[in-house]
């Protein structure tokens, strides 16, 4: 685990103006969605949402060092490391001294966009690897 977020950390920082310190890491404990939905919300939240309108994948506890996943992430699927790097840029934004006083408005749409650009980057990779098995096998 510390290799995949070492990797990460490095491909966010060199794709954002976030930066790393190359040492310290977020600890990553995978919890099931309800409990994810418990720490995102808190037990006053409409049960109607509860009841799965409204899923919490990931969140990043900035108290504990700690980003939680939900327990079915397969970090072994490039999706799964996308929604692992939305939660690291919340971790280095927060260790880059951008914290819940920022607005939402402003945190969410840059781990938003370096989760699309991690996932379009792979998906580029993957087309590359198949173009060149067929080229080569064909």
């Amino acid at each position: 685990m510390p290799e995949l977020l070492t990797s990460l950390l490095i491909w966010i920082a060199a794709n954002s103006n976030l930066e790393h310190d190359g040492a310290s890491l977020p600890k990553v404990v995978m919890a099931s969605a309800e409990a994810l939905h418990e720490m995102a919300f808190g037990e006053n939240f409409p049960k109607a949402i509860r009841s799965g309108k409204y899923k919490v994948s990931g969140l990043y506890n900035d108290v504990e060092n700690t980003i939680y996943l939900v327990d079915t992430t397969d970090l072994t699927t490039e999706g799964g490391k996308a929604l692992l790097v939305h939660e690291l840029v919340h971790y280095l934004q927060h260790t880059n001294g951008r914290t819940k006083e920022h607005e939402l408005r402003v945190l969410e749409p840059l781990a938003y966009v370096l989760e699309a650009s991690w996932l379009q980057t792979r998906l580029y990779a993957w087309r590359e690897e198949v173009a060149n098995s067929v080229a080569v096998g064909g």
